[in-house]
């Protein structure tokens, strides 16, 4: 399975309210464990015991078919089956987890997906969505289950399932940046938040039929992806949400619209009112893209994401061909791929820097040059691009410690170059 690590859609605000009902499963988890076991009387599924042991459970039964367990004191705000209904229940089961392994896994993806919904439709009504759509979704589960032989569920999962498929009409494009660990070895790459979220939804709805859609953790699952696709097409239809475009429903009527049939045909056509209305409406949204987009850039910047800041400069680059660096940013950048140990954007940034500021802020520049070099020296084999670039450095505006610094790393590029060695060239 695919795991999410961040996405790189734009941060319109800091995401309070995904972080806020984080910490409230957090609390509720706490207090959870921390009740003291109980006897509580309910309906339980005896077909899994042996038939001796089936024989005198049976007889425990009361006329309502429940039977007296002594039990974790939490389960009687449990999600019950075949045993009415229970509106506390609906509220509570999706503030609970099994295991502390249950409730790492769901918050992981409650903080990926939640952000991406987040950014799209703002703290409060974000926080309404999620227990609408986690009570709607237990509503639904305990009254398709009013016939059962007994048994509970718990968790976030359900909910969260419906914020994940939210994220795919929302966001479809943007990337969620994953891990896979396959025969011991660790993959990361970036996958379109539609095609995550439709993989794992659809892959619990298939596991959902092998099974003949008994009642299990897969089908309870697809039954909060369902319930997400159903809020999430409602919302973009009856334009309560809109993403600048770019979510599902407005990509496929451009997909699917009416164009012209000829080159010709679309010269001749004349802009009507509502034409000129909409290309006026299109082009304010082209502005309000670039604004949360630069916005958005500044926020990953201070919150030291490098992976999703390049990623929303790409964007911008996109909106606005002639859109580049501020010299602030690009210096934020090369501090965060060094951090990182990420050395081709360490360069490759650096270079840039060098090419659009090197004349504005020289002294700047030294200190990139030197940090250059010595990437070049001591972390890519490239003892000949340090010296070209040392070279290149006036020592004259150098500290004392500037000097020395420029000095040993001069000596140990000469040392290097003749002790021989494969370097590639430049392009």
């Amino acid at each position: 399975m695919f795991l999410p690590l961040f996405s790189d859609s734009p941060m319109r605000v800091w995401p309070f309210a995904t972080g806020a009902l984080i910490l409230l499963n957090v609390v509720c988890f706490v207090i959870q464990h921390s009740l003291p076991d109980r006897e509580i009387r309910m309906k339980i599924n005896s077909t899994n015991l042996p038939p001796a042991a089936r024989v005198e459970f049976e007889e425990l039964r009361d006329d309502g078919g429940r039977i007296s367990i002594q039990a974790p004191g939490y389960v009687p705000y449990t999600l019950y089956h075949g045993d009415g209904l229970h509106p506390i229940q609906w509220f509570t089961s999706f503030f609970m987890h099994a295991g502390i392994g249950h409730l790492l896994g769901n918050m992981l993806f409650l903080w990926v997906f939640g952000q991406v919904v987040e950014g799209v439709v703002r703290h409060g009504f974000f926080v309404l969505l999620y227990l609408g759509m986690g009570l709607t979704q237990n509503i639904i589960e305990q009254v398709l289950f009013l016939g059962s032989d007994g048994g509970t569920s718990l968790g976030a999962s359900s909910a969260i399932y419906s914020i994940m498929l939210l994220a795919a009409w929302f966001a479809p494009q943007d990337n969620i940046h994953s891990v896979i660990f396959f025969f011991y070895r660790v993959f990361f790459f970036p996958i379109p938040v539609l095609m995550m979220a439709l993989f794992y939804f659809l892959f619990d709805v298939a596991h959902s039929a092998a099974s003949g859609f008994e009642m299990n953790t897969p089908l309870l699952h697809a039954l909060g992806g369902v319930v997400g696709l159903v809020t999430g097409f409602v919302l973009l239809k009856g334009g309560l949400v809109e993403n600048d475009h770019r979510d599902a429903l407005s990509l496929m009527e451009g997909m699917w619209g009416a164009q012209p049939k000829s080159k010709k045909q679309k010269r001749l056509t004349k802009l009507t009112k509502e034409q000129l209305a909409a290309k006026e409406a299109e082009l304010q949204a082209r502005i309000e893209q670039l604004r949360i987009a630069e916005n958005s850039l500044s926020m990953h910047l201070q919150a030291g994401n490098l992976t999703s800041s390049l990623a929303q400069y790409h964007r911008l680059k996109k909106l606005d061909p002639k859109f580049d660096w501020q010299e602030s940013q690009l210096r934020k950048l090369i501090s965060l791929a060094q951090q990182n140990s990420d050395w081709s954007n360490t360069v490759s940034l650096s270079q840039q820097y060098l090419d659009k500021f090197k004349s504005d802020n020289q002294q700047t520049a030294t200190v990139i040059r030197l940090n250059l070099a010595t990437v070049f020296l001591q972390k890519l084999d490239a003892p000949q691009k340090a010296r070209r670039l040392l070279n290149s450095i006036d020592q004259r505006g150098l500290s004392k410690d500037q000097v020395q610094l420029h000095q040993r790393l001069l000596t140990k590029c000469e040392k290097q170059i003749d002790e021989g060695g494969l370097e590639l060239a430049d392009d």
